[in-house]
């Protein structure tokens, strides 16, 4: 298929024929270091929860946790971060089922 594009990464890597492509790099990753390690205090005390680092994104995952005790941390969580960034900051976070990522604008 000539015209087949693939996306990953939140669209940040991109592929049409051969070698998958950036079409950015996230040149300022020290929010990723930053929240992952507030993140890890969330993994230390959910079983079953897990981080996901990518190169554009960080993820906590807890679909593996006790739902309700998951879901009441994942807007704990959720709460703490955007308090941290403040309403300015060049990043988005994303609530899904059983995760919460967050990567740039």
């Amino acid at each position: 298929m000539p015209n087949l594009w693939l996306a990953a990464e939140s669209g940040y890597e991109f592929r049409t024929k051969g070698q998958w492509k950036t079409l950015f790099k996230v040149h300022q990753r020290s929010w990723i270091k930053i929240l992952k390690q507030i993140m890890q205090q969330y993994v230390d005390n959910i079983d079953g929860s897990f981080i996901e680092e990518r190169q554009s994104t960080i993820e906590w995952n807890y679909k593996n946790a006790e739902e309700e005790q998951g879901s009441m941390f994942a807007n704990q969580l959720y709460l703490q971060i955007k308090h941290l960034i403040g309403p300015n900051a060049p990043i988005e976070l994303v609530q899904g089922n059983g995760f919460l990522e967050v990567k740039p604008i």
